[in-house]
């Protein structure tokens, strides 16, 4: 947007404290979408790779069911230990899983509210922005208008000066006249 030369150029100008408010304000409001659009690209990044571990944590899970098959069908006679070592195993791995599902769901959560918080903000600074292209047509018909004023009040001056001019010339005159 340019904002700062934007800025400065209505600086030339007198602006209301109302509307520069509104600058100050908006120049804010970009400053928090940018940081809620860095915090989603680190959510957006977490996000990924908590759904890379969990894949990967998903076949690591599917290949120890598979071993603990395979090792049944053959018939062989695993010791009960190894069984329970898998089955602890097992258990631990879709624990895990778990727990990273939900993770995953709340980073999700979090990118939906800061996806809403993200669109408040824009509409925000949206409405900020009018306000300040509203407020800088007034200070510019403000400032149109005091120029006019100055010119008027330049006139008027001029005008009396010769009008004071004259009469010291009609008062001089009639001395002149009157002695005579």
């Amino acid at each position: 947007l340019g904002q700062s030369n934007d800025h400065e150029s209505m600086h030339a100008v007198d602006i209301p404290e109302e509307a520069e408010e509104i600058l100050v304000d908006l120049d804010k409001l970009q400053e928090e979408v940018r940081e809620l659009h860095d915090h989603d690209e680190m959510l957006q990044r977490e996000a990924e790779k908590l759904q890379l571990e969990i894949s990967q944590l998903q076949s690591e899970l599917a290949r120890f069911k598979g071993r603990k098959r395979s090792d049944s069908a053959i018939g062989s006679e695993s010791d009960s230990s190894f069984d329970k070592q898998l089955d602890a195993e097992n258990h631990r791995l879709e624990n895990q899983v778990a727990q990273l599902q939900e993770r995953l769901e709340q980073a999700d959560r979090q990118v939906g509210v800061h996806d809403i918080h993200g669109a408040a903000l824009t509409a925000e600074r949206d409405e900020a922005l009018h306000q300040a292209a509203i407020a800088k047509e007034r200070a510019q018909k403000l400032q149109a208008e005091i120029e006019s004023l100055h010119k008027d009040l330049d006139l008027t001056m001029r005008y009396r000066n010769d009008q004071n001019g004259l009469k010291q010339e009609n008062i001089s005159l009639r001395n002149n006249l009157e002695s005579l």
